[in-house]
């Protein structure tokens, strides 16, 4: 039995936890590298924690996705919980 040959590269999931400082309305999260041009994200809905204060997710450059929140922590530091998978194509 033979296989067809996989157009998918890797399939990399990254799901935790990043604390946001109180005077920012974004956290970074660090990926391995990838080919910009070859990529497709995925935003999954995490759960727990403060997971529903994301607004939105996306991929910045090659190593960084970028997490925006709704507000800022009014003097307090916040933890986001974030889920997302990224997929790299040959």
């Amino acid at each position: 039995m033979s296989y067809a040959a996989s157009p998918i590269k890797a399939i990399a999931r990254y799901n935790g936890t990043v604390t946001a400082t109180s005077s920012s309305s974004t956290a970074n999260v660090t990926i391995t590298a990838v080919d910009l041009s070859k990529t497709m994200f995925l935003p999954s809905n995490a759960t727990g924690g403060e997971a529903t204060n994301i607004g939105t997710m996306q991929l910045t450059s090659t190593t960084n996705v970028e997490l925006k929140y709704m507000g800022t922590g009014s003097g307090y530091n916040q933890t986001i919980v974030y889920d997302f998978q990224v997929l790299e194509f040959f």
